[in-house]
């Protein structure tokens, strides 16, 4: 790293978790900048929220918003009633405001989380969820024959309007999510000439991935985690002058 500028990353997730993921690059010695690409917008729960979280026997949050989300329509969760996470961060969330989270699958993907969930043998679980997202966690559970209850709580909307200027200084690219890239990519009119010359498109896993193809750009380096350590790791991999400083804190 002698003599060279540390890396700019741009983040392209919504504002709120675009600046934890700046703080956290910042203290790993890389510069952040953002063009916040998704917003969440929470959706009411339905008439009989309160008897579906009961009937549950595990509760299950596929995003750290769902475990947000959770916390705000069900301040108290019986202690028979075991919580799942598909990440740390999700995990997070739930111990902040329960004190608890029995299961976190490893590699923070749903089906990693759904396929946890059947080795536990539930009786019944509810999946906290976005509108129109991922269906992974409950088709592990349903392919095992567990009677699986799915909510959603909010809905992830892109934001509009042109890219800010700071993105032409961009050395790596960070991708969180297809709606994220396609929102993007909206924003830029033209996916091909987004990102200036050199910047390191990285993706946090294979659907990620795959959208950034569909839509023109190229991937050169994909997370084998769905967090910003294992993003991170991938662009280390990719470049080798990025910073070498440990991953936690």
């Amino acid at each position: 790293m002698t003599g060279r500028r540390a890396p700019t990353v741009l983040l392209t997730r919504g504002a709120e978790d675009n600046a934890e993921w700046a703080r956290a690059l910042e203290a790993r010695g890389f510069g952040a900048t953002e063009a916040a690409c998704l917003e969440s917008v929470a959706i009411a729960p339905p008439a009989d929220w309160s008897d579906r979280v009961a009937r549950a026997d595990w509760i299950a949050c596929s995003s750290r918003r769902g475990a947000e989300r959770l916390a705000q329509e069900a301040p108290t969760i019986a202690d028979a009633t075991r919580l799942a996470a598909v990440g740390p961060a999700t995990a997070d969330r739930l111990r902040a405001r329960y004190g608890r989270c029995e299961l976190v699958s490893e590699r923070g993907f749903g089906a990693d989380l759904g396929r946890a969930l059947v080795a536990e043998s539930p009786r019944a679980c509810l999946v906290v969820a976005a509108r129109g997202g991922l269906e992974e966690v409950e088709r592990a559970l349903e392919d095992a024959g567990v009677p699986t209850d799915r909510v959603e709580l909010y809905e992830t909307r892109p934001v509009g309007g042109p890219l800010p200027e700071s993105v032409g200084r961009a050395d790596a690219a960070f991708f969180a999510s297809p709606s994220a890239v396609r929102a993007f990519a909206a924003r830029a009119l033209d996916a091909a000439r987004a990102l200036p010359r050199g910047c390191a498109v990285v993706s946090i896993g294979p659907r990620t991935s795959a959208a950034l193809r569909e839509l023109g750009y190229p991937v050169h380096a994909e997370s084998r985690t769905r967090d910003l350590d294992g993003m991170i790791s991938a662009y280390r991999a990719h470049d080798a002058d990025a910073p070498a400083r440990p991953l936690s804190p």
